[in-house]
């Protein structure tokens, strides 16, 4: 150990445990000059050698230029920054050669840096484009500008001149200071923070193994800085610091030191940062200040909590003591939210925040509170009442997620300003994340940048730096926007869950509720006024981003629970009589037609799923995703509307639309318009018969044109046989004049011919050509023979068949519809059974309340042919 005085003051003594060395793996660090335990302190360097800002205020000749500029008239008064003033004092000293006090730290400091400021735009582009290390290197490089041309206007050219500053020199002091200042914590009460270059101590390299707050600290009575050994270390070997939470995730690593920690595993201190900004109103951006004020204090407080009981389990389970467990460190507090610019007290104007998701818990509560304020209203943000609601639910964590979907004893409502809030803001915040990940623009999953950062065959460092700091940045937002959306579904879940709870008002004895069969017609009726009240609310809620946010099977479930409710079949456990089990069971079997997506299903965890329904709507959604559903376009012309979207794509459209308009309405009143639902049913009974009963997915299409040629009798518009003909199907169809006129208006397929005798087209058509059958709804209302005329004519092995059957149809339990379906009357579906067999049932789309599905019947014995 080597013991000297500091050279302001003999009493303090300087203990160097440490010497630089060039180490193979890091570059330049400190090695131990002798074992070291865990707790030894390696070096103690008075702050009368340091670099800071009270020694530079004591330079003669920097002062004396500084009182210049900062004594200018009033309007071009120069007050500098700290580092403004710093880099002009390290360069300073460093002209001054030997004659500085500070000679040996300036010799000791690099003569380059490879920090991404340096870097060619090329590389730059290549490496990191889109990340938050590309957006934050551009920031300095314009403030490396516009500080050194501030400084040599307010200064003065011929001072600059003199003391030879040139923009490369400022360029490398600027990075000096960014990548070997460090902070220290004044203690209380003061508990401001120093910061300084400190000789001997800036060659420490990074350790994200390292315990925060373990590695030094400023002995402010005695004047020195100390740091320790946070591990034992063998002679010659490297130790390491911690550069702190705020600077230790790879991009700022990166981004302030030139490296990224590669051989080192998980990094805990990862983050990503996401500056917004909008132009708020003077309510708005007070009301902003004082929930992210809140939001942050009580996410601080859980993980100073959470992890002071840890420090005290592993204590007691290792019989530990309270001295040695000051090692392992501080609590990992990262700053979630930073306000960089908001109006003054009373103005509106322009509010910048910055918030800093860690990866270990992404979905902060602080970007939820940005959220809920931003969600509000002018007028909500002016509601005193309102916005202590707002603050009351940014001053708790987020609500705790049940472990299953039946946990409805959370007591949700407290943790949430209301329903419409919660989940608008939620959505917006999914918007806001998917937005991020979609802008990121490189294509390899996190796992593969990794594994291109951990490839030590690659000599470009730099490369794999880069590689770590996307990996991480789309591992978060990917996490974030996972919890975000999980989050999403349980408000979801919550909000249907209490909306249809309701037990006040269930009639369904008088006259009205028997005509109309809905039990609820007098509540929905009584409430439709005050839900159209709410109308601005909703609107909000609805256009927040949740249309398009849902699978499309969320949305038919939504729409389906709905009708369901307003059928009396929609009711928890609570509201049935105990009595009697009959009715709890037969909704039980009901919604088993309903539940499509379990993460917002309202009712029971037990709930078994409509598989079909999840099929369908994925494959459209899937569809819609490649552009395939008809959404961006026809590439055929059609004879309807100009601009009329077809199935699929106006089916997906057009069933999230209900959905959002219903459930946007639940969020406010907690009940939807009756006049709205009323609508959507007419408007779906409309779409059914101009477009078609069933929607076509590509599973059904490829199935039919399994057995092409085929012969689609009573096609209706001809919507099927125009999409089967687009995939090579060799398909013939004919329609009737016997239908509506609505459907006969249009042709969506141009070879659809009209037939009066249809049992001579089936006997030609399969007969003579060996056609499959294809029948679609054929018996409208699930009335009539006209299905079983066809069939009983039909010679042919294969009968397709597209529509509801008797074994699944809401008709069983719905007044308003056939038992045996609407699509298929009860003598046909007998003598279906009876002559064919069922081979394949394949999903197809279906409108709300129909349960329908294309199956593929063989003929149980082999026909004899007839002579024709």
């Amino acid at each position: 150990m080597k013991s000297m005085s500091s050279e302001n003051d003999d009493s303090q003594p300087l203990i160097n445990k440490v010497v630089a060395f060039d180490f193979p793996e890091t570059g330049r660090g400190n090695a131990v000059t002798e074992d070291v335990q865990r707790g030894d302190v390696l070096l103690e360097i008075p702050l009368s050698r340091c670099f800071s800002l009270e020694s530079a205020q004591k330079s003669e000749m920097l002062t004396k230029a500084m009182a210049k500029a900062t004594a200018a008239p009033a309007g071009t008064r120069f007050t500098p920054t700290h580092d403004q003033y710093m880099a002009m004092f390290i360069l300073l000293e460093q002209n001054l050669g030997k004659q500085s006090s500070h000679y040996e730290h300036i010799l000791s400091l690099p003569k380059a840096y490879d920090l991404p400021l340096f870097w060619s735009e090329e590389e730059r582009k290549r490496s990191f484009f889109g990340t938050t290390t590309y957006a934050e290197t551009l920031a300095l490089d314009d403030e490396v500008i516009q500080d050194y041309e501030l400084l040599k206007h307010h200064l003065g050219e011929d001072f600059f001149r003199e003391q030879n500053i040139t923009m490369d020199r400022f360029k490398w002091v600027r990075a000096t200071l960014w990548s070997r200042q460090c902070d220290l914590l004044r203690p209380a009460p003061e508990t401001t923070r120093l910061r300084v270059l400190v000789p001997e101590f800036d060659m420490f390299n990074h350790s994200s193994k390292v315990p925060l707050g373990s590695s030094h600290k400023l002995n402010y009575s005695r004047g020195l800085v100390t740091a320790f050994a946070t591990a034992n270390v063998p002679k010659g070997e490297q130790a390491y610091i911690s550069y702190g939470s705020g600077e230790a995730s790879s991009s700022k690593l990166l981004l302030w030191y030139g490296f990224a920690p590669l051989n080192e595993g998980e990094n805990p201190f990862e983050q990503l940062d996401v500056t917004l900004s909008s132009q708020c109103s003077a309510d708005r951006a007070e009301c902003l200040k004082q929930a992210l004020f809140a939001s942050a204090q009580v996410y601080l407080r859980k993980i100073d909590s959470e992890w002071e009981e840890k420090k005290k389990r592993v204590v007691d389970e290792n019989d530990k003591n309270e001295e040695s467990m000051k090692y392992e460190g501080d609590a990992y507090l990262p700053m979630v939210v930073n306000v960089l610019h908001a109006p003054n007290d009373g103005e509106s104007g322009e509010f910048i925040v910055r918030h800093s998701l860690p990866e270990n818990n992404p979905l902060t509560s602080s970007l939820l509170a940005y959220a809920r304020v931003q969600f509000l209203t002018e007028q909500d943000c002016r509601n005193p009442e309102i916005v202590a609601r707002m603050l009351n639910s940014c001053s708790k964590l987020p609500p705790p997620m049940p472990t299953t979907t039946s946990s409805s004893s959370l007591p949700y409502d407290e943790y949430i300003m209301d329903d419409a809030n919660e989940v608008g803001a939620l959505a917006t915040t999914v918007s806001l994340l998917e937005s991020i990940r979609k802008n990121q623009p490189w294509f390899e999953t996190p796992e593969e940048s990794e594994r291109l950062a951990q490839d030590d065959s690659n000599p470009d460092f730099h490369a794999r730096c880069a590689a770590r700091v996307r990996g991480v940045e789309k591992r978060i937002v990917e996490k974030a926007s996972t919890e975000a959306r999980r989050r999403l579904h349980f408000a979801i879940q919550a909000c249907l869950r209490k909306s249809f709870s309701i037990c006040d008002g269930f009639c369904g004895h008088c006259d009205v509720c028997k005509q109309s069969g809905c039990p609820w017609v007098h509540v929905l009726a009584q409430k439709d006024g005050a839900v159209q009240s709410e109308s601005s609310r909703s609107s909000r809620v609805a256009i927040s981003g949740i249309e398009y946010m849902l699978p499309l099977r969320a949305h038919l479930q939504v729409l389906n629970v709905c009708f369901l409710w307003m059928t009396g079949h929609v009711r928890t456990s609570e509201q049935v009589n105990d009595d009697s089990s009959e009715p709890e069971v037969k909704s039980a079997e009901l919604l088993a037609r309903a539940k499509s997506h379990e993460k917002t299903w309202p009712m029971r965890e037990d709930d078994p799923m409509n598989e079909r329904s999840v099929l369908a709507c994925d494959s459209l959604d899937a569809l819609a995703a490649q552009g395939l559903d008809g959404s961006n376009g026809e590439p055929n012309a059609h004879n309807g509307e100009e601009g009329e979207m077809l199935l699929p794509g106006a089916y997906n459209r057009i069933l999230r639309n209900w959905s959002s308009r219903l459930f946007s309405q639940l969020t406010t009143s907690h009940i939807f318009s009756l006049s709205d639902a009323n609508a959507i049913a007419q408007e779906s009974s409309a779409l059914r018969k101009r477009h078609a009963l069933s929607v076509p997915t590509s599973e059904a299409l490829a199935e039919i044109n399994k057995y092409s040629p085929v012969l689609e009798m009573c096609c209706g518009s001809g919507l099927w046989s125009r999409r089967l003909h687009e995939i090579g199907c060799d398909v013939t169809s004919y329609t009737s004049s016997l239908f509506d006129d609505d459907v006969r208006d249009v042709r969506w397929f141009d070879s659809t011919m009209t037939c009066e005798d249809e049992k001579a087209v089936v006997v030609a058509e399969t007969l003579a050509r060996h056609k499959t059958l294809v029948l679609m709804w054929i018996d409208k209302g699930g009335e009539g023979n006209r299905g079983l005329d066809m069939v009983q004519c039909y010679e042919g092995d294969t009968l397709i068949l597209v529509g509801e059957w008797s074994d699944r149809t809401y008709g069983s339990y719905v007044s308003f519809l056939p038992e045996s379906g609407a699509s298929f009357s009860k003598p046909f579906q007998k003598y279906v059974e009876e002559n064919f067999s069922l081979v394949n049932e394949v999903p197809v789309g279906n409108w709300p309340m129909y349960d329908a599905s294309l199956r593929v019947w063989k003929r149980r014995e082999p026909f004899r042919p007839k002579t024709p």
